[in-house]
């Protein structure tokens, strides 16, 4: 759920040179072209919230990770796409800011008792935590966009980068949730308004972003089509609600839980040429679930019940010893 950032390209008309400001009836056209993936981007960012509050950071951020947004970006993706080569490559794009998103997460992970530490107020914490993480990410972002502008890199090229940036968000969130972390329920109810202002601050970034691709202002409209939106509205959100706790540990399976999306946007460029747009969805949806997140609910439940023995015989030897004291 938590990948709106694909609707950007797929939804935002064609890009539009910006060399004066546009007149009004322009704005109106853009605020109109960003409505759909905005209000879809709210609603899931409500969602993906909801989850990890009630079913906790394991169960809730494992499946607010299921690809969902970017099944009709590809579709709108497909059919603006003349050439099936341009498909291809768009989707095969997506795994790096996949990757780069994930990284992000991990940074929600080891930077919240950090700062928590060194916290002046209470709200301190989180303005450090979401300040170094979105500073992090856009020097990062930047950097990919500049390289990616300097490489001439054909649908092969592309396509062994895919496959080498879906390894590396594998690899980051199995590494991650190995030695798993406490990741409890909300504890707290949620307020109807809360819920609301969650989805609303996910649909103007997203709007915005829609906007500004629209736009073309360089560097900027790239920064802002993979901007993690909805990653942050979580985190933010549920740490407001119910403490730094919840979206801490629920950082981990989410990014265990994203590899899917990059699976699927691989296997419906791999598809689509043969089987059609929406055949190959339905498959590359099945496969990426099937693939990922069933083996990724295994780990997690292993690893939980692994450090669970652990700390069960690490309290036992303890009181063996504080007995012979």
């Amino acid at each position: 759920m938590l990948h709106a950032f694909h609707m950007i390209a797929a939804y935002a008309p064609m890009p539009m040179p910006y060399n004066s400001p546009p007149p009004m009836t322009v704005w109106i056209e853009l605020i109109i072209d960003a409505a759909v993936p905005a209000a879809l981007a709210g609603c899931v960012a409500v969602a993906a919230t909801v989850l990890v509050e009630r079913l906790g950071g394991r169960i809730g951020g494992l499946l607010s990770s299921v690809p969902t947004t970017i099944v009709p970006a590809a579709i709108a993706l497909h059919s603006r796409c003349e050439d099936p080569n341009d498909f291809a490559t768009a989707m095969t794009l997506v795994p790096i800011g996949t990757a780069l998103n994930a990284a992000y997460l991990g940074l929600w992970l080891l930077l919240p008792p950090i700062m928590c530490s060194w916290r002046a107020s209470a709200r301190a914490p989180l303005a450090m935590t979401l300040a170094t993480a979105i500073g992090a990410w856009l020097i990062a972002a930047f950097a990919l966009i500049l390289l990616g502008e300097s490489l001439d890199f054909g649908i092969e090229h592309w396509r062994g980068t895919a496959l080498a940036a879906i390894l590396a968000c594998g690899t980051l969130g199995v590494v991650s949730n190995w030695s798993p972390i406490a990741a409890p329920r909300g504890t707290r109810r949620v307020a109807a308004h809360t819920l609301v202002l969650r989805g609303v601050a996910a649909a103007t970034a997203i709007g915005a972003a829609v906007i500004l691709a629209r736009l073309d202002i360089p560097v900027a409209s790239g920064l802002a089509s993979v901007f993690p939106v909805i990653f942050t509205t979580v985190m933010v959100g549920t740490w407001l609600a119910q403490g730094a706790a919840v979206p801490r540990g629920a950082a981990a399976p989410m990014m265990l839980g994203s590899t899917s999306v990059g699976v699927f946007a691989v296997l419906t460029a791999e598809l689509a040429p043969n089987m059609g747009v929406w055949t190959s969805v339905a498959i590359a949806w099945l496969g990426s679930v099937v693939v990922v997140h069933g083996p990724a609910f295994l780990l997690l439940r292993w690893r939980t019940r692994a450090g669970a023995q652990a700390a069960m015989l690490s309290d036992g030897s303890m009181g063996s010893r504080n007995l012979r004291a």
